[in-house]
């Protein structure tokens, strides 16, 4: 299925960052450098903002309501994993989405993941049993509204709740460092959707092998569900579904400084 010619438009030009931040707040946790940080990859993750677009450190700051520090400082964090490009004399920019990058994020992910479960399944009580069926119940009902984003926000907080039971703190922080470019493929994807019936397939064995303490079954259910992730990355090949959408959107370069200057001479 190739990418409507109303989709490739809805891409062709990127938003002002201004205008993206419309609506946007800083979450109020930490320094402001973080919040500007997390904010910002949060745009990216989500498209928002788009692959090779010109950040502005000034508009950043006047959409943020902050000061050109915070901004500055959080593009060096960005830079620093690969989130953005800075360019000397030209500018600050989303990088582009890189399949490879997302493939070894997904090793990452799929190996920590599937070490969670193992250990969730072995020191899981009925608390967290409870917990796994709401969650299932929650994804169940946003299946049911079609509810796409609704329900990815619900698998992470399935996710969020293993890594819970299993107590491993640092490696939950590894794996959000991991995944960023497989989320960035995964947000390609609400134009070409997975069936998320099997999804919750996978979360509804994941709960039986942990309520029933079946450390290797747990293991088991999350590569399978990893699996998941793994074929929506194959749809980034050259004879697959989101080619061209791909590579429609790593080849832009929207709002760049020079074509600011284009525009006004």
């Amino acid at each position: 299925m190739a990418p409507s010619t109303e989709l490739l438009t809805e891409f062709q030009n990127a938003q002002p960052v201004q205008e993206v931040l419309t609506g946007s707040s800083l979450d109020g946790e930490g320094t402001l450098t973080g919040q500007v940080y997390r904010l910002l990859r949060s745009l990216i993750v989500t498209l928002r903002l788009l692959p090779n677009q010109f950040l502005s450190e000034k508009d950043v700051a006047a959409g943020m309501d902050v000061s050109k520090t915070p901004v500055r400082e959080a593009f060096i964090r960005l830079a620093e994993d690969g989130i953005v490009r800075i360019v000397p004399k030209s500018g600050t920019y989303v990088a582009p989405i890189d399949p490879d990058r997302a493939r070894e994020g997904l090793f990452i992910w799929t190996s920590l993941e599937s070490s969670c479960a193992w250990q969730a399944a072995q020191t899981s009580g009925m608390d967290d049993a409870s917990r796994l069926r709401t969650l299932l119940a929650k994804g169940e009902r946003c299946i049911a509204d079609g509810d796409r984003d609704g329900y990815f926000a619900v698998n992470d907080d399935f996710h969020a709740a293993l890594f819970d039971m299993a107590d491993l703190p640092d490696a939950k922080k590894l794996i959000d460092a991991a995944r960023f470019e497989v989320d960035r493929v995964i947000n390609l994807h609400r134009h070409f959707p997975p069936d998320l019936q099997v999804f919750h397939s996978d979360h509804a064995d994941l709960v039986n092998a942990v309520v029933r303490h079946d450390a290797e079954g747990a293991r088991a259910a999350m590569l399978r569900h990893m699996g998941r992730f793994e074929d929506l990355l194959d749809r980034l090949s050259p004879d697959a579904e989101l080619w061209e959408l791909f590579t429609f959107l790593n080849r832009k370069r929207p709002g760049t400084r020079k074509s600011k200057i284009a525009q006004t001479t």
